[in-house]
């Protein structure tokens, strides 16, 4: 047996009983292969390499470290930075001022409740008594109306 053709993936040689157009054409379609196989790992090399010019912030893709480093020195993309700071502190307060309105829902309720049961309300009392949460609250409720009950029966 004699070599055909060598290439990239090994030595192809020819059969006995083989022909010259067979074989070349069994050596074009690996040699096809491997080529292709080659650029789609070039390809996702590069895409991983140029990860790492990319701004997630602003979104934008650069192929060179000097236009990375300028965008990250520009004015847009700081404009772009403060905008996202900004963002979160308002997501913040507004959280705080959620938990602020219900507590002081929460308030007005125990008020309401204990002027019905016409027991003086205190919330800020010692910590075994001062209900926390809603739950607690509910048991706390629950005790005081007991009390009044067994006031109202003491007195009859």
């Amino acid at each position: 047996m004699e070599i055909l053709f060598e290439n990239l993936k090994g030595r192809m040689k020819m059969k006995k009983r083989g022909s010259w157009y067979y074989s070349r054409k069994v050596i074009e379609i690996l040699s096809d292969k491997v080529l292709a196989e080659r650029e789609l790992k070039i390809q996702s090399d590069v895409k991983e390499i140029r990860k790492v010019f990319c701004c997630e912030l602003c979104s934008n893709q650069y192929r060179t470290v000097t236009e990375s480093e300028g965008h990250l020195s520009s004015y847009d993309h700081n404009h772009n930075k403060r905008f996202k700071d900004m963002k979160e502190m308002l997501r913040e307060s507004s959280r705080d001022d959620r938990k602020k309105r219900e507590k002081q829902r929460q308030e007005r309720e125990m008020t309401k409740m204990c002027s019905i049961l016409s027991v003086p309300f205190t919330y800020h009392c010692s910590t075994t008594s001062c209900p926390r949460t809603t739950k607690n609250i509910e048991v706390w409720l629950f005790y005081q109306r007991a009390a009044v009950y067994q006031r109202c029966s003491n007195t009859s």
